[in-house]
């Protein structure tokens, strides 16, 4: 997931910034920055209640609710502990990538086509009226 996220961020700020005229980039690094800490947050509450409740699920009925505790007991329960741990893991790494999968398609959909050229940030700062550092305005 680290690489994941590591290997997405400087292309994902690019298109934003891209995607902005260059007198809102101010704008654009502020909604970028609070996305991604708003995005981060609930990926970490959603991932955390999916697993949470797939780990209850898959516990013996005798079985302490809590993986430490269930580890402190030993033998079989710590087993069933570590295993239901590790199912619920599982799954809910799959079924985030599937939304991260599906939030990949929607972005290649609708994001716009990169990158602009020259001259269309050129026409976009004469449109707002900010000066032009290629024509050395």
């Amino acid at each position: 997931m680290g690489a994941g996220m590591g290997l997405a961020g400087a292309p994902a700020t690019e298109s934003i910034m891209n995607s902005l005229p260059p007198a809102r980039a101010n704008i654009g690094s502020a909604v970028n920055d609070t996305t991604r800490e708003l995005g981060g947050a609930l990926g970490v509450a959603v991932v955390g209640s999916i697993m949470s409740s797939l780990y209850a699920a898959g516990l013996p009925a005798d079985a302490p609710e809590s993986l430490g505790a269930a580890v402190q007991v030993g033998g079989a329960v710590a087993d069933a502990g570590q295993a239901a741990f590790v199912d619920a893991m599982s799954t809910a790494s799959v079924i985030v990538a599937l939304i991260a999968a599906a939030g990949a398609v929607v972005a290649w959909r609708y994001l716009p086509s990169l990158p602009r050229t020259v001259d269309q940030r050129a026409d976009e700062r004469h449109r707002i009226g900010a000066p032009d550092p290629v024509r050395g305005e």
